[in-house]
């Protein structure tokens, strides 16, 4: 059953055990959403995209297994990332990340926040509005 709640309610916590708390980043997806910035799609080679940090999430059977789902379903995961000196910064997506890396995909589908370089990028699409945002809650 879906229901909605008020994105204003939505609380995250960032640091320890948490993602780390990525400033940039958060101030261009604010900008794309509200259109003050362009934003792409596109397939990013995975070794153009770097990770803010060193955190590594635990990631559950059940998000491996809806992971994989999209996939076989033609509807991957498409990660958020911005490019910061010659690679793509990845901040908000951990868990996906680490999923396409050790699956072993060579390229991974962003969108991109900000103008782009095509050093990595391939099949490129844009500039395009967001996707509304959608939040799907899980109960532990």
């Amino acid at each position: 059953m879906k229901s909605t709640i008020k994105l204003s309610d939505i609380k995250i916590k960032f640091g320890g055990k948490n993602l780390p708390k990525d400033k940039k980043f958060l101030e261009l997806y604010k900008k794309a959403y509200n259109e003050q910035i362009h934003t792409y799609w596109g397939m990013v080679n995975i070794d153009g995209i770097k990770p803010f940090s060193n955190y590594h999430p635990e990631i559950s059977q059940d998000f491996i297994d809806k992971f994989h789902q999209r996939i076989k379903s033609g509807k991957p995961s498409s990660m958020y990332v911005y490019l910061q000196n010659d690679s793509y910064m990845m901040s908000d997506d951990y868990s996906s990340y680490y999923l396409y890396l050790y699956s072993g995909y060579k390229k991974i589908p962003c969108y991109i926040l900000g103008e782009p370089e095509d050093k990595y990028i391939s099949d490129k699409v844009g500039p395009i509005k967001l996707p509304e945002l959608q939040v799907e809650v899980t109960k532990l």
